[in-house]
């Protein structure tokens, strides 16, 4: 037997726009990531660790998007 637990939140405004901005950086670097990796397997056939993709958001990512250091990636 399997159980759920539901959480309602109840945000203020404040809380609902960092939890939006979290998101959407979070968001962005999902996208980035993926087109990163999905490029680099079909033109070289390589795939890419963790840690290659944790060093590509710090080296790249992190310096040409300022804003992406609001989300706690």
């Amino acid at each position: 037997m399997q159980k759920a637990y539901h959480y309602r939140l109840y945000p203020t405004d404040d809380e609902m726009q960092k939890m939006t901005r979290i998101i959407g950086c979070c968001r962005f670097v999902w996208n980035r990531l993926l087109d990163y990796s999905s490029k680099s397997y079909i033109r070289r056939g390589e795939s890419h660790s963790a840690f290659d993709l944790n060093n590509f958001i710090a080296h790249t990512l992190k310096p040409a998007y300022s804003w992406i250091t609001d989300a706690p990636l």
